[in-house]
């Protein structure tokens, strides 16, 4: 997969082409108010490099250089595209590898030449000879999962790499604590399967009660203790998300698997101080940048109705510009009619519902708006940050990136 790199300004666009301009025209009145322009991708998200990178050095400076990083990477990259952030990780020395929920990502990134460990956390949509093929390692949570990798790997006639997911207290996936030891005998006893890592994952590790997040370290010291006594070695060991990198020593184990962080998004930014007690300098920055051009401008008289079901009305002369972009882009519907944009560097509000492709946009205080102005929909000004989306819509910042639509660009710049 190519990774478009492009630069983009308000003054002009030469980003990655699509097929055929918009037309143009000039109007008056309550209508369109048009620039000649000529119009390519319509939205776009940019990735910006250096704040990834400083993110995970960041990390890594918290951490120790003994702890491996592991990128969480499921969902598309939390909508930062997978495999733009599978190039980065596989550019930059600090990450040993990646993790994703689907076993198809991880034959796309292979296939787009990432060449680090990843890590299946559980979704076998495709053949499992498809991993064990491509070096990738499967988890294992239940029997039935062992025995068919088993005889994969026998069929393959080569060593499946697994990791075994330990249910410590989540609920979800996962052997009971004392059922792992049988299940790496069993494994090991196949001698067609290495054991290259186990793992599990907290129920509540940004919880200001931290009672339950170290019973779960107990629960997988004891079950590490045990495979450890019967020889058993592994080089990937690890519970530590985002929350119990920052917060808890104790549970970073040989590795930490880092989403959030890694994008500058962490629900609660009050642990930081935790992370703040060791590197004082630590901070996160969000990477991404959601952009839209305008696609038509108009002036609308008093009283005029703005949108579906007219849920806005003009209470003086106005002038509107209609961006490009919409709930199936990832631009939720809940931000109708509050939802804040920034055009020409101010900010601005968003009038009437947010339609499937189209929001509107009041710009009647920023002189000199046109067609194929740039847009920030999602950016670092207050009230239009991630954060300050999700707070409007009642949900973590989580929610919200990674409905951003994969059909968007993602552009690294």
């Amino acid at each position: 997969m190519s990774i478009h790199k492009k630069s983009y300004s308000s003054e002009g666009y030469d980003g990655p082409e699509c097929s055929g301009p918009f037309s143009s025209d000039t109007c008056s009145g309550d209508t369109c108010l048009y620039t000649k322009v000529l119009h390519k991708a319509t939205c776009w998200l940019e990735i910006d490099k250096a704040r990834f990178f400083k993110n995970v050095e960041s990390l890594k400076k918290l951490i120790g250089p003994t702890v491996a990083v592991a990128a969480v990477l499921k969902s598309n990259a939390y909508g930062h595209g997978l495999c733009e952030i599978g190039s980065l990780c596989q550019e930059h020395e600090s990450f040993s590898g990646c993790a994703v929920f689907l076993l198809s990502d991880a034959i796309k990134l292979r296939s787009s030449g990432f060449r680090k460990s990843i890590l299946i956390l559980g979704g076998y949509d495709c053949a499992i000879e498809e991993a064990i093929n491509n070096d990738v390692d499967c988890v294992v949570y239940d029997w039935a999962l062992v025995n068919e990798i088993i005889a994969c790997a026998q069929k393959c006639k080569k060593q499946a790499r697994v990791q075994i997911k330990v249910d410590t207290g989540l609920a979800r996936l996962g052997f009971a604590p004392e059922e792992v030891p049988h299940v790496a005998q069993h494994l090991l006893k196949s001698k067609c399967v290495t054991i290259t890592g186990m793992y599990s994952h907290f129920a509540e590790s940004d919880s200001v009660d931290t009672s339950f997040t170290y019973k779960q370290i107990q629960k997988f010291n004891n079950v590490y203790a045990a495979l450890q006594s019967m020889k058993i070695e592994m080089s990937c060991v690890h519970i530590a998300n985002t929350a119990a990198s920052l917060r808890f020593p104790e549970a970073r184990f040989s590795m930490v698997r880092c989403g959030g962080a890694l994008y500058g998004s962490y629900k609660d930014e009050c642990f930081y101080g935790d992370a703040q007690e060791i590197v004082p300098d630590f901070s996160l920055q969000t990477v991404l940048t959601f952009k839209s051009r305008i696609i038509a401008v108009r002036k609308i008289s008093v009283g005029m109705p703005v949108g579906y079901g007219c849920s806005f009305k003009a209470k003086h002369s106005m002038c509107l510009a209609i961006v490009s972009v919409g709930y199936y882009d990832g631009y939720d519907r809940r931000l109708s009619n509050t939802g804040r944009m920034v055009i020409r560097g101010k900010k601005v509000s968003v009038v009437g519902r947010v339609g499937m492709n189209m929001t509107v946009i009041d710009v009647t205080d920023v002189p000199g708006v046109v067609v194929g102005d740039e847009v920030i929909v999602v950016g670092d000004y207050d009230g239009v940050r991630l954060k300050d989306i999700a707070c409007q819509m009642n949900v973590i910042e989580y929610e919200v990136m990674p409905s951003l639509n994969p059909a968007i660009k993602r552009i690294i710049v």
